[in-house]
């Protein structure tokens, strides 16, 4: 007979059996003995959590013979149980939507035969595992079928991602979410299985694969039959390290105690034993945090959340080991950690980036930074407080054209050099002392960047204009086109460039107007201020400039 796997030949076979899912078995069985059974089920959850035992478990409810209606506790021995335990049931269609995704094979499997009553059984049981692969044509047409089946038939739709599956499928079937499994769950069920296979184990060991597993049924008992296979004798945590390449206790708590004596040498030999033992960096990485996790929650919540498998040995080592450290110190490692894996995944250096996890994990580099945060988001408070953005921060400020300001700029006494004062007065002060057009003129390239992060249509307007002319407090602000000027000039666009430029000069009362650059032949034409007539008086050439005209005839002109 062949080698049946373990997740296969311990697949439940009641709902009972079925673990840490009570809320999906309780509504199944009440459904099932009320006889309310919806006509479709999308069952939604991680992997290995039991959604395709438990659409089998449904099949064997529903076409049980050893009763004459469904019912929540099939027999398991009966024909119809028999033959859909060992998958081979006529009315019991399972579908993996991962390879077969396009619109023939739902028609050629699902729609073409609902309509067809059961061969054998009471109900035909349609399971589509992984719905979500089906194409979007698969997914149209299999929407009527769900919508108005027969009533004989039953949808079973398993998914790990249910966001993909189309609102249109979802709200035609009744939802139940599964739950990843719980530590003490896993661990259960590993030692039911191991009692039933004789095999002789300890505690710790089966812990660790509880907590390897990451919540997923099917992977712990994957991973066990690894260590099985690696060992004929007990399962043992050396084992189980060994087997399945894990961070050892003994490792981790090495660690931490270099962390904890905050000797950066015995620090880095302990990272170098670890990596040494043929361990991963991204496992170190993972393991040092689910460690700390189990210093914080137990020494500090007063928890055993999640170590419901631990045994009180190792708990009492966990809370030894917190001792050293403080919860801030606990919470900005695991940050510190977090940030290191996520850069591992950008560099084939992983020592480097494991060692340097293991330095800022320190204590008196978590001090460091501690006491250098204050400083830090004060100046970057500082750097982005003036235009509220970085780029425009880096800007040089215009001070008075005078160059003695610029010595006198820096005080003498120490009670003026206070940083809170200081910044609140610069922040506050003009931008400049005297504004003038070559303060507009500087200034302009600011106000236009802030301009078009506002507006991104403000790129095909704004870029060639220049700022021509100041009177008073009006800026005269010149563009290459009668276009560009009459979109510039909308009211809503001029207002929003004249709140800015007040903004950026920090002076309120600033106002715009909009014209049309002359080309330099035009200006040329111009006559000599010199020269007799109306063509020569400054009225006229102001005109000239101002306006794309030019003298036609003297005559005319006077």
């Amino acid at each position: 007979m062949a080698y049946i796997s373990l997740y296969r030949k311990y697949r439940s076979q009641s709902f009972s059996e079925l673990l840490g899912q009570e809320h999906i078995t309780r509504v199944l069985r009440n459904s099932i003995s009320a006889g309310r059974i919806a006509h479709a089920y999308l069952f939604c959850g991680p992997r290995g959590c039991g959604k395709t035992s438990t659409a089998r478990l449904l099949a064997r409810s529903l076409n049980c013979m050893a009763f004459d209606r469904p019912t929540p506790d099939p027999c398991g021995s009966c024909p119809s149980c028999i033959r859909i335990r060992d998958g081979n049931a006529m009315d019991v269609v399972e579908m993996d939507a991962a390879s077969e995704t396009g619109i023939d094979d739902v028609r050629e499997k699902i729609i073409e035969n609902a309509r067809y009553a059961p061969a054998e059984s009471r109900y035909k049981v349609y399971i589509i595992d992984e719905v979500h692969d089906l194409s979007q044509k698969a997914f149209d047409s299999l929407l009527k079928t769900i919508e108005e089946p027969p009533p004989h038939v039953v949808f079973v739709l398993a998914t790990t991602e249910a966001h993909k599956v189309p609102i249109t499928i979802r709200s035609r079937c009744q939802r139940l979410d599964f739950r990843r499994g719980a530590t003490g769950d896993l661990t259960a069920n590993l030692r039911r299985v191991l009692d039933a296979e004789g095999r002789p184990y300890e505690a710790e060991a089966l812990f660790l694969l509880s907590r390897a597993a990451e919540g997923s049924f099917r992977d712990s008992l994957s991973l066990l039959e690894q260590v099985m296979a690696f060992t004929d004798g007990p399962i043992t945590p050396d084992a189980v390290h060994q087997a399945i390449g894990a961070v050892t206790t003994e490792m981790l708590d090495t660690v931490v105690e270099a962390i904890g004596s905050d000797d950066l040498r015995a620090v880095l030999d302990a990272g170098d034993r670890v990596l040494a033992s043929g361990a991963d960096a991204r496992q170190v990485l993972t393991a040092l945090q689910n460690h700390l996790r189990d210093m914080l929650v137990v020494a500090f919540a007063g928890s055993v959340h999640g170590l419901e498998g631990a045994t009180e040995e190792r708990l009492e080592t966990l809370r030894r080991q917190a001792l050293r450290f403080t919860s801030d110190q606990l919470v900005a490692m695991l940050g510190a950690l977090a940030q290191a894996e996520r850069d591992i995944r950008f560099t084939n250096q992983h020592r480097l980036v494991l060692e340097r996890a293991l330095w800022q994990i320190m204590p008196s580099a978590i001090s460091r930074q501690a006491a250098e945060a204050p400083a830090a988001a004060q100046s970057r408070r500082a750097v982005t407080a003036p235009t509220g953005g970085v780029a425009a921060s880096h800007a040089p400020r215009i001070s008075a054209p005078s160059p003695t300001v610029e010595p006198k700029s820096v005080p003498a006494p120490v009670e003026q050099a206070q940083p809170e004062p200081s910044s609140a007065a610069a922040d506050s002060a003009p931008f400049a002392t005297e504004v003038d057009l070559a303060v507009l003129q500087r200034i302009w390239p600011r106000v236009r960047s802030r301009v078009l992060q506002r507006s991104r249509a403000a790129a095909a307007i704004f870029g060639s204009e220049e700022v021509t002319r100041l009177d008073g407090t009006t800026v005269t602000v010149a563009f290459p086109t009668e276009f560009a000027r009459s979109r510039a000039d909308r009211p809503q666009a001029r207002q929003m460039v004249e709140s800015l430029l007040c903004e950026e000069l920090r002076l309120p009362g600033y106002t715009v107007r909009y014209v049309v650059a002359q080309a330099s032949p035009t200006v040329q034409e111009v006559p000599d201020q010199d020269q007799p007539g109306p063509a020569g008086s400054a009225l006229l050439q102001q005109v000239l400039v101002e306006f794309p005209a030019a003298v036609v005839d003297d005559q005319d002109a006077q």
